[in-house]
């Protein structure tokens, strides 16, 4: 059995992958996710993402729309809910 250590590192792997993967152009990650409840007590993730640069909106569509997807399918409901930093010096280590 998986730690909870060990799960949340997968979900951060599995979280970058899916940023990494919408945003081809503009260099972004994930810094860090929680799961918690909405003002409905409704779950979601909340997902910290740090760009490079400003992007469309529809990057930011699709990356909800695939986050959900993904999430479902490891049979998790939580809704992803994004905010979005721009940051020019905390890409430079990766």
């Amino acid at each position: 059995m998986q730690s909870t250590e060990e799960i949340d590192k997968e979900l951060f792997k599995l979280l970058n992958s899916i940023v990494k993967e919408v945003f081809k152009n503009n260099t972004a990650k994930v810094q860090s996710f929680e799961f918690t409840t909405d003002s409905e007590g409704d779950p979601v993730i909340r997902i910290e993402v740090i760009v490079k640069r400003t992007f469309k909106p529809q990057k930011a569509n699709a990356l909800t729309y695939a986050t959900r997807e993904k999430l479902f399918e490891l049979g998790n409901n939580s809704f992803p809910l994004f905010s979005y930093t721009l940051a020019d010096n905390s890409l430079s280590a990766q």
